[in-house]
């Protein structure tokens, strides 16, 4: 004799296990879910959205015209009508009254004939008072199948615990279900799709490599839809997210992606060759040359791919995709290949909407065989062997029943003659909802008391209920955390420190990477020790601007061209709104800071000397060689004045030394003097940046009353882009005047320039330095990675000034 079994989809395969066990498995029974047994189509349900969204599409509606565009809502539509025929109810049950009633009337006439019939096959059929919906089991119930027996128990052992949020309790229940040596259990989680990556990572720290989620067919399905996408929207936004998201397969894409975005490529560019970059000698155009021969062999299967996909038509270009990524994906693409072969013949420009929509929803969870099975807690199995363990009761989670919303909402749904209530689908609901505390001889409770953000949460009511029948408390879950609440400190191995920086004996490096050191460790080791560097920014920034102005003035004071634009012309967008205008505002300030610095030439016997003056493996300190380049060196009477050009504001500050963020200047000057043979007369930054002065209102004082401020002057304007830094000698006779440099001034009595304050001892800048260079030479050595480690500064008031002043000012 025949039997059926119509249980929920989810607890199919359990119920099965329950049979064999029960070793009540007969030719004939079979045990199904509800659609597949009592639905009758000649048409899957996805094919019957897509019928039934083409059709909706080909009538015209006006309040419900946009609403009825989406795919969520034509199956919203399919499912109440199956409901309506759970309940034996027709379409002339539904109100015409209103002009929104009388349209979604009209959309369910439409709908009507793909709507599957309902039947029960032949023989006895069972089925589940569990987990099966309020209309379901009214058509099951009126069509004399007969329910099974629900395996409701009390609990003969209850415990309850409570944490401070999810992931304590999920650390709880797995270190109890260990300690108890449990050979099966059974973990039931509400809002089980956003709660299982905490699961996995928790299984993972006790040695359980699980993946409840198949994410490489998340990967799969995300890269399908960007093949649509762009196929569909043929811009470059959508071009460029399918590179991202690597369905073409290309090695490099990101390295392909900064190059559009540099040369901010239109669509039509993405098919001609990519040979912007012309060759050059210049550093830093090198970047993106390199760049463009690295993306030749990405950019001729892009220009391929658009180039083939132009006379596909869309069924051609779905199958086209899915080659590509089965290609990609040779075990991954099943789920998707399945679902295309379902729906092919009836994929249209007009269906797309609906077949994305599926794609989205499609999955391929793994199947699991763990003792410790973790389940969402509507699809509890019917018989378990070990405890439940239900985690997150709280009010919010459970019961959390909803009432009807959206265009099909209670409202609408009250009108329905013979449409079961609110009151009676609600008290259902919550039955079928209370039936999980009866599912286990061995029941345990979870309580959290907050969600992450801190916001408190009351417990579920029934649970609550049950717990004081029981006459339980809940009690802290006992979680043994590790004891490593004390960070370890950072440290390489010595032998591994020398090996990775030290060449030939000595340190090779510049000396803003040893100030990088002292800053940031382990920054430095990232960058200087394991060679990770960031990708080159291709783009107009500071980089850019800082090297074209260097080089500008380079040439400039060195009496040679200064058009560096056409020099950099390879490097730039081709099609920049924006970069006339950039252009035009750096040439303002270039000539800006040239007249100025002209100026400044003329009022000294300085004259610049010597520009970009490499220093290679220079072995000044010792254990160091130091790679750099010194912008600029004035030279007069035997004396080096040391320029270094910055993009922002820059000035020397004595603590910054101290503590051996500020280095390379005052370094490049020792190793001028040594190199040159001649003493300095003081090391200078100069900003290249445009600084603005502000004209002050009037002041007010009782003594004096209203004033009016002096009028903003050129001697201003020069003073805010004066040289900064710190004069080692007095000036004599080498300067007329003291507008340009900080710390230069002019005494009145007999007009002669002298030093405010003292001048700094280039001396006693050489015996920190060495003390130093020394220091930081065994901290690097010796692998020390925590700044906090650093004992600077080393000396306690030291000062850099002639004759042992302290004040720095």
């Amino acid at each position: 004799m025949r039997k059926t079994y119509i249980v929920p989809a989810s607890n199919v395969r359990s119920f099965q296990h329950d049979l064999v066990k029960n070793n009540d498995v007969l030719m004939g029974v079979q045990v199904l879910p509800f659609e597949a047994c009592c639905l009758e189509s000649p048409l899957t349900s996805k094919q019957i959205e897509i019928h039934c969204f083409e059709a909706i599409q080909n009538n015209s509606f006006s309040l419900l015209e946009l609403s009825l565009k989406s795919p969520s809502l034509i199956k919203d539509l399919i499912n109440f009508r199956i409901d309506m025929k759970c309940y034996d109810l027709d379409l002339s049950c539904l109100p015409q009254t209103t002009q929104r009633e009388k349209e979604l009337y009209h959309a369910f006439s439409i709908i009507e004939p793909y709507i599957p019939s309902l039947s029960l096959p032949p023989g006895t059929i069972y089925y589940s008072l569990e987990g099966l919906s309020h209309a379901q089991i009214a058509f099951l119930s009126k069509s004399n199948a007969l329910p099974l027996s629900p395996s409701q128990k009390s609990p003969s052992k209850l415990e309850a615990f409570e944490a401070l949020n999810f992931r304590q309790e999920l650390e709880g229940a797995m270190q109890y279900i260990l300690s108890h040596h449990f050979d099966n259990a059974v973990i039931a989680l509400f809002n089980y799709e956003s709660v299982i990556p905490y699961v996995e990572s928790c299984f993972q720290r006790y040695g359980v490599n699980v993946s409840y989620q198949n994410r490489l067919f998340d990967i799969v399905k995300h890269q399908m839809l960007a093949f649509i996408k762009q196929y569909t929207s043929q811009d470059l936004a959508s071009t460029l997210a399918l590179i991202e998201s690597g369905a073409l397969g290309l090695k490099k894409s990101y390295k392909l992606l900064r190059y559009i975005h540099h040369y901010k490529l239109h669509l039509n560019q993405l098919v001609e060759p990519f040979n912007y970059a012309l060759d050059t000698k210049m550093s830093i155009v090198r970047d993106i040359i390199d760049l463009q021969k690295e993306i030749q062999d990405d950019a001729q299967i892009l220009r391929d791919y658009l180039l083939e996909i132009q006379e596909m038509s869309l069924n051609d270009f779905i199958v086209y995709a899915l080659n590509r990524l089965s290609e990609l994906h040779p075990f991954d693409t099943k789920p998707l290949l399945r679902y295309v072969q379902e729906v092919y013949p009836f994929i249209t420009r007009d269906s797309l909407p609906v077949v994305i929509k599926h794609i989205q929803a499609l999955k391929d969870n793994p199947k699991q065989s763990l003792s410790i099975q973790v389940v969402d807690v509507n699809a509890i199995p019917s018989q378990i062997d070990g405890p439940l363990i239900i985690l997150g009761l709280s009010s919010k989670a459970y019961p959390n029943l909803s009432s009807l919303s959206g265009v099909l909402d209670e409202s609408y749904v009250k009108q329905i003659k013979g449409f079961p209530t609110l009151e009676a689908r609600n008290k259902f609901n919550l039955e079928l909802k209370r039936s999980i505390f009866r599912k286990a001889d061995h029941l345990v409770l979870s309580f959290p008391h907050a969600t992450y953000e801190g916001k408190a949460l009351e417990g579920a009511y029934d649970a609550e209920v049950l717990l004081s029948q029981y006459n339980i408390k809940p009690k802290p879950w006992s979680i043994q955390e590790a004891l490593n609440g004390l960070k370890p400190s950072l440290k390489l191995d010595p032998m591994l420190a020398r090996a990775l920086y030290e060449r030939d004996g000595k340190i090779v490096g510049s000396v803003s990477s040893l100030e990088l050191y002292v800053q940031d460790p382990l920054q430095h080791f990232i960058k200087h020790g394991l060679r990770l560097q960031e990708p080159p920014s291709y783009k107009l920034d500071e980089r850019l601007f800082g090297t074209l102005n260097h080089s500008y003035f380079e040439r400039s004071l060195n009496g040679k061209n200064t058009n560096l634009w056409d020099d950099y012309a390879s490097y730039l967008p081709l099609d920049d709104a924006t970069l006339s205008l950039i252009r035009e505002i750096n040439d303002e300030v270039l000539q800006f800071h040239h007249d100025n610095l002209s100026q400044a030439i003329q009022t000294t016997s300085f004259k610049p000397t010597y520009f970009e003056t490499r220093f290679e493996n220079e072995s000044f300190f010792e254990g160091f060689e130091f790679n750099g380049v010194i912008d600029r060196i004035d030279v007069a009477d035997d004396h080096l004045l040391i320029v270094d050009y910055k993009s922002s504001n820059h000035v020397l500050q004595s603590n910054e030394i101290l503590l051996g963020h500020q280095l390379q200047l005052l370094t490049y000057a020792l190793m001028a003097r040594l190199r040159y043979n001649m003493p300095i007369q003081g090391v200078f930054y100069y900003s290249l940046n445009k600084n603005t002065i502000t004209q002050n209102g009037p002041s007010y004082s009782k003594t004096k009353g209203i004033s009016s401020s002096n009028p903003v002057t050129i001697q201003d304007l020069q003073k805010a882009h004066s040289y900064k830094g710190w004069f080692f000698d007095e000036p004599d006779d080498r300067f007329t005047q003291a507008d340009f440099y900080t710390g230069l001034m002019l005494r009145k009595k007999d007009d002669a320039f002298y030093i405010f304050g003292k001048p700094y001892d280039i001396e006693k800048v050489k015996v920190y330095f060495v003390a130093l260079y020394d220091y930081l030479k065994q901290q690097l050595l010796n692998g020390e990675l925590d700044v906090n480690k650093f004992n600077l500064p080393l000396f306690d008031n030291y000062s850099f000034k002639q004759g042992g002043d302290e004040d720095e000012s």
